[in-house]
């Protein structure tokens, strides 16, 4: 029994001694050498020189925090990009210099530590600069001043014109157009440099250092500073060619560097700011955090090189759209924001009510140009200009309505004055309204033949991320005072390709791209934005765009959107479910909503209505005390089914209007209206046909509480489906429709794959003859066939063009200039992808190459299953005459032993995969050519190319396994003795050298069967000397040298196979 113990020892030694072979194999590839109170107001009183001059001598701290002075650690240049390796392209920083491994640790963690405090500073600027942008947009000292001396209704909701600008401002500066070819590079840019051509095809992302050169790797250091955009192609070429030739080479700019300027005065963040070149004035504003409102529009100074340079006027990009004045900023400019000059108030009937700075205006004309002119509803025989002048008030109303320009031009204005025009009492201006993703919305005076270019007369009007395929004109109809909505082509517009006449009260409105987020298909190619809808008794029912968290309040303002004889005891809220696509009805408190004591928040699609008194005069009582108006129902496969007031003579054609009422799959025969019987309380259904009533074949009369129910083709479960399969990216059943196309069919499955032969498409049909089934087949073709009408049960194969959409890519890694994936061609050998890949490096380690191949890995995964069959076979039969032939049960119980070891090693054996490894003995690129070692590639192989290790590894029964330093002159004999030699269980005769290029050295390839002579080579880097166990001198185990040779054979072949 003591024996027993002694196998289990050896078991485990033995199959650790597998393992280490194995991992010795593998890791011999990888192996590597691992400004204060009234500053603002003293500034106005000093020239363009003191004030620059004062800038560059501002000692250190009184700039903003995270602010430096120039020449200080504020530097231009972009910083630099860590360096990546990615396939086929290399980022490099010419800035940078050599560094050593530790070296470049040291300066990472810096550089981490270092970007962690710009990230937090930039989060507390941003957090500065939010609240100051807030504070500035709040109400003003000079607003509360207008609003609390002139105690007006009409007054009490001024504000100063034009600074709202900066509040819905963002900063574009990041997004600047790319530049012209005359842009000059400088120190900071950052460049995109690819080569191809010649079995070169490789990309450099660099930046220009503070010298002006660039280091672009395999062609040099060259210096760019000052040279045009339009010549750095020319210029890398040419430098390129040096060295090799028939090359192509683009240059692209990545990221622009940044200017400084300052930006002082009446702004959120005065300081130094870096900003992109092409900056403009505005942009520059903004990046100061905006123009407080105790600032000026009008006279912005620039200083440029101790002088004045241009003096700038906001009021010409605000009131006329013109940036003639927003020039662009260069390096060193400063922006100086003096304190508001003279102010004067236009409230009530103009265009656009507010406070404006004064500059050149002296008069009531010139003041009531600027706010856009006088509304068709102002009471101009009560035109009142306020003056607060020594403690009282006064007003002047001697200006009449048949004043002229010259009787409004005589009246002068002064510093705080206030103009009111009050409105018509009982009269509505005739405007048109400007609404949507624009800079500013405004309300237009309307007057005959005026075009809709006359409102929208540039791009600049539009905010970013404006919708430009089309927008929306709300007609206004005074017959019915309903709105009607009409598409027009905004960019075709802005080309001068289209135009329309306006009508009084029309509205214009510009989509953004995010009221698409959601749509909802009306019908092939048309989408609906989320809106909220205002219907029934108000002046003007419309569509408003839906925003999170919108208010019941926010689309009913005021009393004074309702009709006369509204119903002020409740109004209707008809909710939308998306789920079911229904609406539910709810009453709200429409009085309590005026008075502020209820609200609540709307959901897309919701329709508010406001009902009439009128709508009450025959109504029907539901439960006691709870009454409702006479209303047609529409309901079904319809996008919005929705209640409607039924008046007398209604028509089924005034419910539905059109088809693009209908969600897709409706049934088109027939539709269904259910007719209410106020005698039963019952209804009865009648069809009525669908399609000659969108062809004004048919109509009807309504009558109170009826119900338009639309079918779909789901209400009866018709399922007709086509099939389409093949190279589709979503192969399966889809229903047919009427007027399916191949090309609908294709869509619906996601588009042709790229390897889809799209001029062979197959298609079979099935069609009865006579009672008969049968199938015919048709060939079409995607691009003349795409019309092709389909039937029920078509069967599409849409066939792939072979290989067309493989991958047939290999891996090269380790030391070579640019490692990466490549794609192959048929019968490219190894060479070739060792000089696509730039050729070895001056670290590589030719001997230590490993290569995978996956043809290989089959064949020697075969091959160890096989050795594990045959290792198994055996062992069940010496074990089993082992078991015949115990005697004792001792012999027994020892034999059983023996057998669940044997079980148990074989079970880790089969958990061996092999790993494909290919025995390669390769040189320079030049010697690989032609050799023996210039395989022909395969997909899925292989290559990489190790750092020269410095060590030898020795392992198995010695005393001290380990690795030890690599020394010239040095034996095997010599490494075994730094291990401690061999121990008394080694086997000595069968010690081998496991080779880093993967073949293995054992005493059977020299002259005798001894270690003497294998005791002399000298191993390479790399390599691994293996000591075993001697198993004969465990006495019971001697039977198992058959099987110990099959185990030593399949961990050769697990780790490598030899070239052939």
């Amino acid at each position: 029994m003591l024996c027993v113990p002694r196998l289990e020892v050896f078991l485990v030694r033995f199959i650790w001694l597998v393992l280490v072979c194995l991992l010795a194999s593998v890791g011999s590839a990888g192996a590597e050498t691992a400004l204060p109170p009234g500053a603002a107001a003293a500034m106005a009183t000093m020239s363009p020189q003191q004030i620059q001059q004062a800038v560059q001598n501002a000692p250190a701290g009184s700039l903003p925090p995270g602010i430096e002075l120039p020449g200080s650690a504020v530097d231009k240049a972009a910083p630099p990009e860590q360096t990546q390796t990615l396939p086929e392209e290399i980022t490099v920083d010419s800035s940078s210099d050599q560094q050593t491994a530790q070296d470049k640790q040291d300066k990472q963690d810096k550089q981490d530590k270092q970007d962690k405090q710009d990230k937090e500073a930039q989060d507390t600027e941003n957090q500065d600069a939010e609240q100051v942008v807030n504070l500035a947009q709040g109400v003003s000292s000079l607003e509360r001043l207008y609003r609390s001396q002139y105690d007006s209704s009409l007054s009490q909701s001024l504000s100063q014109f034009g600074y709202n600008i900066f509040s819905s401002s963002v900063d574009s500066s990041s997004k600047l157009a790319v530049p012209s070819d005359n842009y000059l590079i400088g120190p900071g840019d950052k460049l995109r440099i690819r080569i191809w051509g010649n079995e070169l095809d490789a990309a450099y992302t660099g930046v220009v250092s503070r010298d002006g050169t660039i280091d672009a790797p395999r062609i040099g250091i060259i210096d760019i500073a000052g040279t045009p955009f339009g010549k750095l192609d020319e210029i890398f070429r040419r430098e390129a060619e040096k060295y090799v030739q028939g090359i192509n080479i683009s240059v692209s700019l990545v990221e622009l560097r940044s200017i400084e300027i300052y930006v002082i005065g009446e702004v959120g963040l005065p300081g130094l700011h870096l900003v992109p070149p092409f900056s403009t004035v505005l942009n520059g504003l903004i990046a100061g955090g905006g123009v407080n409102k105790s600032g000026t529009l009008r006279a912005i100074r620039l200083l440029r090189g101790g002088e004045l340079h241009q003096e700038v006027d906001l009021y010409n990009l605000l009131l006329q759209g013109s940036r003639t004045s927003d020039v662009p900023l260069i390096d060193g400019d400063v922006l100086f924001v003096p304190r508001i000059g003279a102010t004067a108030a236009v409230a009530g009937a103009v265009a656009q009510p507010g406070i404006y700075e004064l500059t050149g205006e002296k008069d009531v004309a010139a003041l009531l140009a600027i706010a856009g002119g006088t509304l068709p509803q102002s009471f101009v025989d009560r035109i009142h200009l306020r003056r607060y002048s020594k403690n009282q008030e006064f007003v002047i109303e001697d200006i009449d309505k048949n004043a002229g320009a010259d009787d409004l031009a005589a009246i002068k204005i002064q510093n705080g004055d206030l103009l009111e025009l009050q409105y018509l009492g009982a009269a509505w201006p005739q405007t048109i309204r400007l609404q949507g993703n624009v800079w500013f919305p405004d309300v237009f005076n309307y007057r005959p033949g005026i075009k809709l270019s006359e409102i929208l007369k540039s791009p600049e009007l539009l905010k970013p991320k404006s919708f430009l395929q089309y927008g929306l004109l709300h007609r206004y109809d005074p017959q019915t005072t309903e709105y009607t909505v009409e598409q027009f082509p905004l960019a075709d517009l802005f080309k001068k390709k289209y135009d329309t006449s306006l009508n009084p009260y029309d509205r214009v409105e510009i989509l953004a791209q995010s009221a698409f987020g959601k749509p909802i298909q009306l019908t092939k190619g048309v989408w609906r934005p989320e809106v909220v809808k205002l219907s029934g008794h108000v002046w003007f029912p419309d569509d408003y765009p839906y925003v999170p968290g919108i208010k019941l309040s926010q689309i009913l303002t005021g009393r004074d959107l309702l009709k006369p004889e509204s119903a002020m005891q409740f109004g209707l809220l008809h909710r939308y479910d998306p789920q079911t696509t229904e609406y539910t009805t709810e009453q709200f408190p429409l009085a309590d909503l005026f008075e502020k004591k209820y609200d609540t928040t709307l959901n897309p699609y919701d329709r508010v209505e406001i009902l009439a008194q009128s709508a009450f005069a025959t109504p029907v009582q539901l439960t006691k005390g709870v009454w409702r108006p006479e209303v047609v129902y529409l309901d079904g496969n319809v996008w919005f089914p929705d209640v409607y007031p039924h008046h007398p003579e209604m028509k089924l054609s005034e419910i539905l209007l059109g088809r693009d009422l209908l969600k897709p799959e409706t049934i088109l025969d027939f539709g269904l209206l259910h007719r209410y019987n106020p005698e039963t309380t019952r209804y009865n259904v009648e069809r009525f046909p669908l399609a000659d009533l969108f062809s004004k074949q048919f109509d009807t009369t309504l009558r109170p509480y009826d119900r338009i129910e639309i079918l779909s083709r789901a209400t009866f479960n018709i399922q007709e489906p086509v099939m389409i399969t093949g190279a589709v990216w979503k192969s399966g059943e889809f229903p047919f429709t009427p007027g399916l196309t191949l090309t609908d069919l294709s869509s619906l499955a996601g588009g042709f794959r790229f390897d889809a032969d799209q001029q062979r498409i197959d298609l079979s049909r099935q069609q009865i003859t006579d009672g008969v089934a049968s199938t015919i087949h048709h060939t079409l073709s995607a691009a003349s066939d795409g019309a092709f009408a389909l039937q029920p049960y078509d069967y599409i194969n849409i066939r792939s063009v072979k290989d067309a959409a493989s991958f047939k890519s290999v891996t090269v890694s380790g030391e070579v200039a640019f490692p990466g994936a490549y794609r192959i061609r048929d019968g490219e050998r190894l060479s070739d992808l060792i000089a696509r890949s730039g050729g070895f490096t001056e670290k590589a380690y030719y001997y230590g190459a490993y290569f995978v191949s996956e043809r290989a890995r089959e064949i020697q995964q075969a091959s160890i299953d096989r050795m594990i069959d045959d290792l198994e076979t055996r062992t069940q039969t010496i074990t089993a005459a082992k078991a015949q032939t115990a005697t004792g049960g001792e012999d027994q119980a020892l034999a059983a032993v023996q057998q669940s070891s044997l079980e148990s090693l074989i079970g880790r054996l089969r958990r061996i995969k092999a790993t494909g490894r290919v025995s390669l003995t390769i040189g320079p690129l030049e010697s690989i050519r032609g050799s023996a070692f210039d395989v022909v590639l395969q997909p899925g192989d292989s290559l990489h190319i190790p750092q020269r290790p410095n060590f030898v590894s020795v392992v198995g029964s010695v005393y001290s396994p380990n690795s030890f330093l690599y020394q010239n002159q040095m034996s095997a004999d010599d490494y075994l003795a730094k291990a401690g030699g061999a121990t008394k269980t080694a086997d000595d005769n069968s010690i081998y050298i496991l080779k880093a290029n993967g073949e293995i050295v054992s005493s059977a390839q020299f002259s005798g069967l001894s270690f003497s002579s294998l005791g002399g080579y000298q191993p390479m880097p790399g390599d691994t000397i293996v000591v075993p166990e001697d198993l004969e001198r465990v006495p019971y185990l001697r039977f198992t040298t058959v099987i110990t040779d099959i185990i030593f054979k399949i961990a050769t072949t697990a780790g490598i196979v030899f070239a052939i």
